[in-house]
């Protein structure tokens, strides 16, 4: 299906006057929370001028709202999970986007229709929804319900707008074009570090500059850039096997280099345990020749594992990253022990209430409390870092449930329609989409990724790729492969 704008909707005046002005005050929102963040003079003419000029260009172009939140859901400068909209920019970019396809649907066909390949997030959200009337916080329960609106929004874009295989291919690229640049961000945080800059802003420090002797990007946390990285080198391993997309020229080998190398040096070993499962499913349901070059991938990578850490071992904190290479699967370090610790209390407080839960965002009102009364440490404050622990915990059981339900439908409508395709491209990018979410998942038995813009766009990926696959089916022979 071509994906050109269609116009129709301009031609009722009403539509474009009440679109037009719910996209001028989204807009003016954002720019407002904008420059506070910054410090800068909030109602400069300036600002609601470049707002107005903005919201009427995502108004008539809506991929140019697409692209700019693809750019900017890496982004997480003090994500805001409580009582806020998260990242200044991202959330107000999306929402606009959202309300400019509303209106296209409403002129159009006078539908608004939800695609089944989101009724998976919509009863999770709702699943969240459920969880309000049971919490014991309401204000970290209704932000946390308000910060998932434009996560869903995100993915309902995918759905209505990404149906043609070009589409697709261009958006995946944009996804790695961005992952890219931002991981390059992160090495040269690194070097710097490691030259002795650095860096601070006004009378705070932003946190996404701060340097660390780990890489952050603009996340102000390695391993959510390590995790965020990771799940862009999964995407990418399966097309650049395949040569598909903007990996077709060789010289595109230097972009999944670069990759591999952010997400080694992050030290985020969540990140690299995602990849090592997201590989051996990929040598598992590979077909023959391409499984050959996954096979060679997965020996280099555990002789250069087996290299670093003996490294690690003789010259340790030589590069700190590199030497947590020693504590991958070591209960006793810190920081897994404090990961067991809080995985612990939460099981402690799910016991209480295991029905009902206890409201979304609940454990930064727990985490204080375990940690007074205990005397553990809590990583974050804002979440158990395991998502099926937190959803339990914060959800009850309907949440506990629905994730489960959640991750399988994803995974299975993946994998069913790698074994229904013959389509070279086809193929191509359903691995590229279940290497993604499976390392992402892995990674968040760890973390969780659930409270992350980018897992998010997985999930808008997945559903895109979902939408388009069956173009591909007598494009190529299998035999390419």
């Amino acid at each position: 299906m071509d994906t050109t704008i269609v116009r129709r909707g301009l031609k009722r005046p009403w539509i474009v006057v009440v679109t037009g002005a719910i996209l001028i005050a989204l807009f003016s929102l954002l720019w407002v929370q904008f420059v506070e963040g910054l410090r800068l003079p909030a109602y400069s003419l300036v600002l609601p001028i470049a707002g107005v000029v903005v919201a009427v260009a995502i108004m008539r172009w809506p991929w140019l709202g697409i692209y700019l939140s693809l750019v900017t859901v890496p982004v997480e400068v003090g994500l805001v999970y409580v009582a806020g909209f998260g990242m200044y920019v991202f959330q107000p970019l999306v929402m606009l986007t959202t309300v400019s396809l509303l209106g296209r649907s409403i002129s159009g066909s006078g539908k608004v229709l939800v695609p089944r390949r989101l009724w998976p997030v919509m009863g999770l959200w709702l699943a969240y929804v459920f969880s309000a009337f049971f919490a014991i916080d309401m204000e970290t329960t209704l932000g946390g319900i308000v910060y998932f609106i434009p996560l869903l929004a995100l993915c309902w874009i995918f759905a209505k707008e990404i149906r043609s295989a070009v589409a697709r291919q261009r958006i995946m690229d944009g996804a790695l074009w961005t992952g890219l640049l931002f991981a390059l961000i992160g090495l040269i945080q690194l070097g710097a570090y490691y030259s002795g800059f650095i860096i601070a802003l006004g009378p705070r420090q932003a946190s996404f500059l701060i340097l660390y002797g780990r890489p952050s990007g603009l996340q102000g946390e390695p391993d959510w850039f390590g995790i965020y990285i990771g799940m862009i080198l999964a995407m990418a391993i399966p097309l650049w096997i395949r040569k598909e997309g903007l990996f077709r020229h060789r010289v595109a080998t230097l972009l999944v280099v670069i990759l591999g190398v952010a997400v080694l040096v992050s030290g985020t070993r969540s990140a690299w345990m995602g990849l090592l499962v997201a590989g051996g499913l990929y040598f598992w349901i590979a077909q023959r020749q391409v499984a050959r070059k996954v096979a060679a991938l997965l020996g280099f990578g555990f002789l250069l594992a087996a290299v670093l850490l003996a490294l690690a071992l003789v010259a340790p904190r030589v590069l700190e990253p590199l030497n947590r290479m020693q504590y991958l699967f070591d209960p006793s370090e810190h920081n897994s022990a404090v990961r067991v610790n809080t995985w612990v209390q939460a099981l402690e407080y799910i016991r209480l209430r295991p029905i009902v839960g206890y409201g979304l965002s609940a454990w930064e009102v727990l985490a204080p409390q375990v940690q007074e009364s205990t005397g553990f440490i809590i990583i974050g404050g804002k979440s158990v870092p395991n998502i099926f622990l937190e959803n339990w915990l914060s959800a009850g059981l309907p949440g506990l449930v629905l994730t489960i339900v959640f991750c399988a439908y994803y995974i299975y409508h993946l994998w069913r329609s790698l074994r229904t395709t013959a389509g070279y491209h086809g193929r191509a990018y359903l691995e590229s989409a279940l290497m993604g979410f499976v390392m992402v998942l892995v990674a968040s038995f760890f973390t969780n990724a659930f409270k992350h813009n980018w897992f998010w766009l997985m999930v808008a990926l997945i559903v895109a790729v979902l939408n388009t696959f069956n173009v591909d089916h007598s494009v190529h022979s299998i035999g390419r492969a």
